[in-house]
């Protein structure tokens, strides 16, 4: 072998022993910061486009974020599989309306950075 990096070769021995300290892998904060707001945008963009406000979207923290989206995926498959009897953690609804009210009244975005933002939209 003639490439002779110090680096390279202890990860490779540690390979070779079993152990794995995420080297080549890490991710830094910012990095999956960024991954994740892609991934709500990307949410927001294929599944609630049309139901709920994107500004409310926007300032909801990222918790209820993935509260709401783990929430959607119960409600489809409930619906798509017509089994809304059926028992589940989550509350599980008949029609997409009452889903709606649900997340509207459950869910409270950051009010004051809303209110900002709503307000710049119009200029003020």
């Amino acid at each position: 072998m003639k490439y002779k990096d110090k680096g390279f070769l202890k990860y490779q021995e540690k390979q070779r022993d079993g152990e794995f300290d995420d080297y080549w892998s890490r991710k830094s904060d910012r990095q999956i910061r960024r991954e994740s707001e892609h991934r709500f945008s990307t949410f927001y963009q294929k599944f609630l486009i049309g139901r709920i406000d994107k500004y409310w979207w926007k300032h909801l923290k990222d918790s209820d974020k993935e509260k709401v989206m783990s929430l959607y995926s119960l409600q489809l498959d409930a619906i798509s599989t017509k089994d809304v009897d059926r028992w589940y953690s989550d509350p599980v609804f008949e029609t997409w309306a009452e889903w709606h009210d649900y997340i509207m009244t459950t869910f409270k975005p950051n009010r004051i950075s809303l209110r900002e933002d709503k307000l710049k939209v119009l200029g003020i």
